[in-house]
């Protein structure tokens, strides 16, 4: 995602959502380059994040269409977004950046946005996404660390919150940071 000027909330919905769902895909694609080059954790986590961003456009798609998304709207926008694969190294330090921009920039925009929208859903989630995205680009940082270390965490466990999608590495947490989802109910990588 790249800095934009949006004025209208639909239109940072509309945004939002075509974001989530290339960020879906980017690390559905960026999971398979690193099986391929041995990272069998970082290929776990970008599954784990994958999932987490299209629970985003789900909750997006929601708030702007008022019903679900269901599997023919993702598939029109996942076939429509490119992807550019790198070498995991390259593909982590481009998750950093684009999770660094959300989470610090666009997505507090849009926050402010919904509140002068008067939609106060709209505003809690993209705070609470917004959250979630910092916590992602520490999840990249680390990795990215791990892999510069040569260290060797494959055995690591990694929960999502079913709620909001916050990543968790290593102890199911006791509920989550961000929304307070009961850790008992995180799904495990």
């Amino acid at each position: 995602m790249t800095h934009v000027d949006i004025n209208r909330l639909e239109d940072a919905l509309r945004l939002s959502i075509e974001n989530e769902i290339k960020a879906f895909k980017s690390y559905t694609l960026f999971a398979k380059k690193a099986e391929e080059e041995g990272y069998i954790l970082v290929a776990r986590v970008f599954r784990a994040i994958a999932q987490s961003e299209k629970l985003h456009a789900s909750y997006f798609w929601r708030l702007l269409y008022d019903r679900e998304m269901e599997d023919s709207d993702l598939e029109k926008i996942y076939n429509s977004v490119t992807v550019n694969v790198g070498s995991t190294i390259e593909n982590l330090k481009a998750c950093i950046n684009n999770e660094g921009l959300e989470s610090e920039e666009i997505y507090p925009k849009f926050a402010d946005l919904a509140l002068e929208s008067n939609n106060p859903g709209a505003y809690m989630f993209f705070k609470q996404t917004s959250l979630v995205e910092k916590s992602h680009r520490e999840v990249f940082l680390f990795l990215l660390k791990t892999i510069e270390e040569k260290s060797n965490l494959n055995d690591l466990n990694i929960y999502l919150c079913p709620q909001c999608g916050y990543i968790s590495l290593g102890n199911r947490p006791h509920k989550c940071p961000i929304c307070n989802e009961p850790g008992k109910n995180f799904i495990l990588f």
